[in-house]
């Protein structure tokens, strides 16, 4: 039986102690285990607090660790889950969006995928083909074009504004999904917390 996703960031901090006394998340395994550990709690929105209890749960119960030891471990563990490794900033990347009719302000796009800038555009219109009919498609048009992807009256095409490297990939009606190759793109956190990209 598949473990919950609470149950799993929870055997990962043991795991970054190495399941035992191990300093947190300084040996190579350790560390993807705590990293691992970092997202799940992020995307569960569980607190930093109830992360460092549970790492004080498992440290005080069955470790063997010194008490004096303990304070420095849970200030690994907090410091580990305030660093943010993620980039903010790419200079050049394919970035695929859900669009619609009357959306003007880029911020409004809702980002489905963000990939390499050397991605040709056939892999990229590959995905927007096998993406929108997974997600627009009903079982049985997707049971159907499973063997008859020719056939999909929604293909990939490509709009070239006058340029090959400004060439921009389109799927779909309304809503439809849209690849554009963007550059000095930003991550942007508004004052409300909503976090978007910006781009040129």
């Amino acid at each position: 039986m598949r473990e919950t996703a609470d149950a799993e960031w929870r055997r990962l901090l043991r795991g970054a102690f190495a399941f035992q006394e191990a300093p947190f998340a300084v040996h190579p395994l350790d560390q993807r285990r705590a990293v691992k550990m970092r997202a799940i709690v992020r995307h569960m929105n569980v607190s930093k607090s109830d992360v460092i209890a549970e790492a004080l749960n498992y440290l005080s119960n069955g470790t063997g660790i010194a008490s004096a030891s303990i304070s420095a471990q849970l200030a690994a563990v907090e410091l580990f889950l305030d660093a943010d490794t993620f980039v903010h900033k790419s200079r050049c990347l394919w970035l695929v969006f859900w669009n619609s009719i009357g959306i003007l302000d880029p911020a409004q796009l809702e980002l489905v995928a963000a990939f390499d800038p050397r991605r040709s555009t056939t892999r990229i219109g590959d995905f927007l083909e096998e993406y929108y009919w997974s997600v627009r498609g009903s079982s049985r048009e997707n049971l159907h074009y499973a063997t008859r992807s020719g056939q999909r009256p929604y293909r990939t095409t490509s709009n070239h504004n006058g340029e090959e490297n400004k060439a921009t990939l389109t799927c779909g009606h309304n809503p439809w999904l849209e690849a554009r190759p963007c550059k000095n793109i930003a991550a942007v956190i508004d004052s409300t917390g909503r976090e978007f990209l910006t781009w040129q």
